[in-house]
């Protein structure tokens, strides 16, 4: 559940919770989220859950344009 509407500088609170930064560690929540268990059947859940790290791999296994231009002279 999300938490309690915030009011004030939240600079100093240091108890925040923040969103997954990336897909992978998106992943890793979904996959051990008892309110997704509960949503979907276990078949939907596991096919999900798979889906999204044949994605992840995807996503971790290719260069980007910048990454090239950035990187490929220092070969």
């Amino acid at each position: 559940m999300p938490p309690e509407i915030f009011s004030g500088n939240t600079y100093g609170k240091l108890d925040n919770k923040r969103p997954p930064i990336d897909l992978s560690e998106a992943l890793h929540h979904f996959k051990n989220s008892s309110f997704a268990k509960e949503c979907f059947t276990p078949a939907e859940h596991e096919y999900l859950v798979e889906f999204y790290n044949n994605e992840v791999e995807e996503y971790e296994g290719n260069i980007t344009k910048w990454e090239l231009n950035r990187y490929l002279d220092l070969i």
